[in-house]
């Protein structure tokens, strides 16, 4: 994992220690993976991501939350004042330009914006089962997976899993991007199987299992746990040549 963290730039963009979470995270996908695996059992990975999630937070719904957590009145306070209070106006030739107060939203590009958002996300962590569904997040990149004995089973659970985060999400006025959802059934390094036929059927689209590699946070996963496509990929950005 080490030697992948410095491609395609990741440290020089966002910081390394970033980048080095992020490794940390898909490690223990893959790592909760092999354990089940061991022990006889199917996994499958459901990849969400949330449509729009930072212009969709909402005020009346963060600031209570962050009371009902001890949060320092004060800090509150602050915080208010850091979301709050912002207009923006549409700018187009002969426009008027007359600004408008914003009611939702947090602003982009802040190191605030991402925990703020996390917090206001908790009621998505919290409406599924930790002893059968392993859910890992940053900020609105979401991965599901669950298992059991076979991949049609796990199909079902990820639905069930999806129709709960789902009502979480549109509680507090945030949806999925449907069409940006991944599904990833794993095998073993030396599993050799025919393709697998079980697709999910979430929002009455049918997600097909993914053709090869699926990306998440520009990590390369591939169903049999290889790192090829991943390491391929970086070096290809730095333009090194791939040796056997």
């Amino acid at each position: 994992m080490n030697a992948s963290c410095g491609k395609y730039g990741r440290c020089a963009e966002t910081g390394c220690r970033r980048w080095y979470g992020i490794c940390i995270w898909n490690s223990r996908t893959q790592s909760q993976v092999q354990e089940v695996q061991v022990a006889g059992l199917t996994a499958s990975t459901m990849f969400l991501d949330i449509q729009g999630g930072f212009d969709n937070v909402d005020y009346g719904t963060l600031l209570p939350r962050l009371r009902s957590k001890d949060t320092l009145e004060y800090t509150t306070r602050w915080i208010s004042n850091f979301i709050a209070y912002r207009q923006c106006a549409s700018i187009f030739p002969g426009s008027p330009r007359n600004m408008k107060g914003i009611n939702t939203g947090i602003p982009q590009g802040s190191p605030l914006s991402s925990i703020l958002f996390v917090i206001y996300l908790e009621p998505l962590h919290s409406c599924l089962n930790p002893t059968r569904e392993l859910i890992i997040s940053y900020v609105d990149d979401i991965q599901i997976t669950v298992s059991s004995h076979s991949w049609r089973t796990n199909t079902q659970l990820l639905e069930e899993a999806y129709g709960r985060i789902k009502a979480a999400a549109s509680a507090i006025g945030l949806s999925f991007s449907t069409h940006k959802t991944d599904l990833m059934h794993w095998r073993t390094p030396k599993e050799r199987v025919d393709k697998c036929e079980h697709p999910i059927v979430i929002d009455e689209q049918c997600i097909e299992l993914a053709p090869k590699v699926v990306k998440w946070l520009g990590f390369h996963f591939e169903p049999n746990h290889r790192t090829w496509t991943h390491i391929a990929k970086g070096l290809a950005w730095h333009k090194l040549p791939l040796k056997e």
